[in-house]
């Protein structure tokens, strides 16, 4: 957790109080930032060349309807909402970075007013 010494949080969206030399000892990266507001790469992308792992939460919905069957990491992605068309778009924008990345595809999320189990 960040609560461990040695690990520092940084909110890549506070651009003015940003120092760029805070990326001199960056080793790893977890961007879990949704694709509508994912600048990071952009933004500071030229910052990260020494960096050893990324980490991209993505989501399964870049797998669209396989009606039933299996879905494997190899599985084809073919995303039918917009939602899932843009996590594939940016999980491709990381992946041909050429950045040590790795993509975790995360099953939907549950919450107030997320459970379809209650819609049953």
């Amino acid at each position: 957790t960040s609560r461990n010494q040695g690990i520092q949080s940084i909110n890549l969206f506070d651009y003015e109080k940003i120092n760029k030399d805070i990326f001199q000892n960056v080793t790893h990266i977890l961007v879990s930032i949704p694709p509508d507001g994912d600048d990071v790469l952009e933004r500071y992308g030229h910052y990260f060349q020494d960096i050893r792992w990324l980490g991209y939460l993505s989501a399964t919905i870049v797998y669209g309807d396989h009606f039933g069957n299996w879905v494997t990491e190899e599985s084809e992605t073919k995303p039918v909402e917009s939602r899932g068309k843009s996590r594939l778009k940016s999980e491709k924008k990381w992946l041909n970075s050429k950045l040590p990345v790795h993509i975790f595809r995360l099953a939907g999320i549950y919450g107030p007013g997320r459970n379809m189990l209650v819609n049953l």
